[in-house]
């Protein structure tokens, strides 16, 4: 290691200054260069700017993950303020949930991200007659809806 000479008015051994720009030698883990019984060095210079970059990155990180994470609460809290939700049990199970015109699942089905406000449901099974409802779905609320498939009568759709 090689040591750094005193500055002028300072004592071996003693810091002028934690931000004063410093030489520091480190050894480079490779092999040495042809003809040369030494390895190389590298120099790493003006450790200030070192750590003011680092300073610099960890306040842009900070705020960063700061915008994000208000961003998720705002967010948030206004799309939980209009959606609501939604179970469907039906016997027997195993019964096609349709939203709004949209196949969504089976029974058992349940779903929490519905938009407040009216929508049409239907429930369908083969071998059974459909149920078709209108459903008010009220935000932060669950609606549970639960049906007993009626048999299709012999020759009917």
């Amino acid at each position: 290691m090689v040591e750094r000479p005193p500055s002028a008015g300072s004592s071996p051994g003693r810091d002028d200054g934690l931000f004063e720009a410093t030489e520091i030698t480190a050894r480079e883990h490779s092999r040495p260069a042809k003809g040369s019984s030494e390895p190389t060095e590298i120099l790493l210079v003006d450790a200030h700017r070192r750590t003011r970059e680092v300073a610099i990155l960890a306040a842009a990180i900070t705020i960063a993950v700061s915008l994000i994470a208000a961003t998720w609460l705002v967010t948030r809290r206004t799309t939980e303020a209009v959606q609501g939700g939604l179970v469907v049990v039906s016997a027997p199970a195993g019964a096609e949930v349709v939203i709004d015109s949209v196949a969504l699942g089976q029974t058992p089905f349940s779903s929490s991200n519905l938009e407040g406000g009216l929508h049409s449901v239907a429930v369908k099974r083969s071998g059974y007659q459909p149920i078709n409802t209108a459903v008010q779905i009220v935000p932060r609320k669950v609606v549970e809806l639960r049906y007993v498939l009626v048999p299709a009568a012999a020759g009917a759709p």
